[in-house]
């Protein structure tokens, strides 16, 4: 049976590697292993693709990912994301950051509206630890 994946899947692995990543798709592992390993300017990323089309409670994690995020989350970051835009800045070193998301989770200092990604702003969404995203 072949590995189900959300509908934007294909778009970001395209995106990832139109920047010059390596993308691997985890997406038939399963046991809820998240969907991609991405290896970008000597540093790995593991990300879960949902699809941000969907209302918010039709992309939640499922039981098998939550487990999995749990597990892993602690040890190294897990990142999920809803698009393209997300997938970039998740293996970009700096990424703009609108006003309206700099309001809930306060100035980025003096980096003139940037945040590092080194540094990056973390938040618990449904339990699991992720890229803080606001819709």
């Amino acid at each position: 049976m072949p590995a189900r994946t959300d509908n934007n899947h294909t778009e970001i692995v395209a995106a990832l590697r139109a920047v010059g990543a390596a993308v691997q798709s985890l997406a038939g592992v399963g046991e809820g292993c998240p969907d991609l390993l991405v290896a970008h300017n000597r540093q790995w990323y593991i990300i879960e693709v949902k699809n941000g089309a969907k209302p918010p409670a039709h992309r939640k994690l499922t039981a098998a990912e939550q487990a999995w995020h749990d597990k892993f989350a602690q040890h190294a970051p897990v990142y999920t994301v809803l698009n393209v835009e997300q997938a970039l800045a998740v293996i970009q070193p700096k990424y703009f950051i609108p006003d309206s998301v700099l309001e809930v989770f306060g100035p980025a200092s003096e980096t003139g509206g940037f945040l590092s990604l080194d540094g990056m702003f973390q938040t618990t969404i449904a339990g699991n630890p992720s890229l803080g995203w606001v819709d």
